[in-house]
């Protein structure tokens, strides 16, 4: 079993996801902490931590790969057959991969977490719903999954190295949906209600407005970014990952329709909803600055135009 942990310039936060993954209560642990290339004391810890705990391998990026690079990089520097990502300001509970482990053994499970309990500057905030895709059509799954996703704590569950590796983490906002898709597109997804990850919301996780500034967003897309996510979810199961090859062409098609549809409805028209609402309060706003007359003579004066021109 390998616990990856990406890290860059955050070796407090470090310090307890560490002492978390090394706290199992699971035997045959190792825990592979990836540095991109960290300019604080992240570094010399993890040495120390090295020569004091030989289940602890630390790699390091000689430049910033980016979060996504690193976090495929650590995928790729693990050799346990079951395998999980683990962030550098979150931790676990003690049985966190026994529990998990014990569903994602059974035949037909390929992704398990526990639930998912968020923080705001170290006071618990809540608990997010839980999230099982039962169903045995993969295409059911896949579409469940994308009427339920939210937070998308599962993405920090349990899963085979291999249907990892198979399905690495995209390079594009919204890729941690795309690959919880493409496992549940391969099996079956649950949540252990009796065990928890612990996530910090400060950081890269904290919100759309802040992935959006990670992966430099521009234009139209930094103002609505789901229409991006909404045109990869469909490219990905038309094309783009091997675990929807198995269904024909017009099964990937019904389920690429009826998946952008949901992400539609759930996010890109409340976004702009969101704006246009905001919009209208600026108008609002700037005429309550506007002496009455004036807004009066605002909403005549077209009225007076449009008469004289009949």
């Amino acid at each position: 079993m390998s616990i990856a942990i990406p890290t860059y310039n955050r070796v407090a936060g470090l310090r307890r996801a560490v002492a978390s993954a090394l706290a199992q209560d699971y035997p045959c642990l190792e825990v592979v902490v990836s540095d991109n290339a960290s300019t604080d004391e992240t570094r010399a810890f993890c040495e120390e931590l090295v020569r004091r705990d030989r289940r602890v391998r630390y790699v390091r990026q000689p430049v910033n790969v980016g979060p996504v690079g690193n976090f495929v990089h650590a995928l790729e520097q693990c050799v346990g057959e079951y395998f999980m990502w683990l962030a550098d300001d979150d931790w676990i509970d003690a049985d966190y991969v026994r529990r998990c482990m014990e569903v994602l053994r059974r035949p037909g499970y390929s992704l398990v977490a526990g639930s998912t309990q968020y923080y705001r500057q170290g006071r618990w905030e809540f608990e997010a719903g839980p999230l099982d895709l039962e169903q045995e059509d993969p295409s059911e799954r896949v579409l469940a999954y994308y009427r339920q996703v939210e937070d998308n704590g599962v993405f920090y569950g349990l899963a085979r190295r291999a249907d990892r590796l198979a399905n690495p983490f995209p390079r594009t906002i919204g890729g941690d949906w795309l690959a919880v898709a493409r496992l549940a597109a391969a099996g079956k997804v649950a949540t252990v209600r009796a065990t928890s990850v612990h996530r910090a919301m400060e950081g890269v996780s904290d919100g759309m407005e802040s992935l959006v500034r990670a992966y430099k967003l521009r234009g139209r897309q930094a103002r609505n970014p789901y229409g991006l996510i909404i045109r990869s979810i469909v490219a990905d199961i038309m094309w783009g990952s091997p675990s929807f090859h198995a269904l024909s062409m017009g099964r990937r098609v019904h389920l690429a329709r009826r998946a952008a549809r949901e992400i539609h409805a759930r996010y890109y028209l409340r976004v702009q909803r969101h704006r246009s609402q905001l919009r209208r309060g600026k108008v609002v706003g700037r005429l309550r600055e506007v002496p009455l007359a004036r807004q009066v003579w605002h909403v005549v004066r077209p009225l007076l135009l449009r008469s004289r021109a009949s």
